[in-house]
């Protein structure tokens, strides 16, 4: 688990609300900053290899439920680089690479694709519509790795549709398209979920691993 990417770590350092004026008004220190925070995660990521790391995983929210935080240009231009860079560096050591990020990312998921993400962590897939998801993800060869929707799907309590739900995302995203690794939710309190709406998935579990594995090329003989 990295502390984050460039973006998260420098907008808690420097309080959100003063960051994005810092990236529209303070160009260069802004930069100075990115370099220093980019410099310090790669030094990250040689650690995590040395210790025998299969991969990363970092977390960087950078959708609203319409549309990212900062503009799609504005992501190319300062920070699009510095994921490049940070990926290129994991992957020259044998990592692979989980993103997680909240909100609608649309706009940027070739982009992070393009530079090397492996595979997408999203708690709230509803939001770009799971069937346009999975041609994305299919087309642009990425994983992903979720829970049934924790905004629009789990909080409802209704058996019969998150079940139908989960059906759904092995449907669109397992076996052969594009990679499905199925996933629970941290904090069911903290999004008012009752932890057996989430134990009545469990029926699915065995397909979610069976999907899991032929995604990885093995057979039933193997798990």
């Amino acid at each position: 688990m990295m502390p984050g990417f460039v973006f998260s770590i420098c907008r808690y350092l420097r309080k959100m609300e003063l960051y994005l004026q810092d990236l529209a008004l303070e160009k260069e220190n802004s930069e100075e900053l990115h370099e220093k925070v980019s410099s310090l995660l790669s030094s990250v990521i040689d650690q995590f290899a040395i210790a025998g790391a299969d991969g990363l995983f970092f977390a960087e929210d950078w959708g609203t439920q319409q549309n990212l935080l900062i503009s799609p240009d504005m992501w190319r231009t300062i920070f699009k680089p510095h994921y490049k860079t940070l990926c290129k560096k994991a992957h020259d050591k044998g990592l692979d690479i989980l993103m997680h990020s909240c909100g609608y990312n649309w706009e940027i998921l070739d982009d992070l694709a393009e530079i090397g993400i492996n595979a997408f962590q999203f708690d709230q897939p509803e939001l770009y519509g799971i069937e346009n998801l999975s041609q994305k993800l299919r087309k642009i060869k990425v994983c992903l790795f979720s829970p049934v929707d924790i905004q629009r799907i789990l909080p409802l309590g209704n058996q019969e549709q998150i079940e139908s739900y989960a059906d759904k995302m092995m449907e669109l995203f397992g076996n052969k398209n594009g990679g499905f690794i199925a996933t629970g939710y941290g904090d069911l309190k903290g999004i008012g979920v009752d932890p057996k709406w989430d134990q009545w998935l469990t029926r699915h579990s065995r397909d979610m691993v069976l999907a899991l594995a032929v995604c990885q090329g093995l057979t039933r003989e193997h798990i």
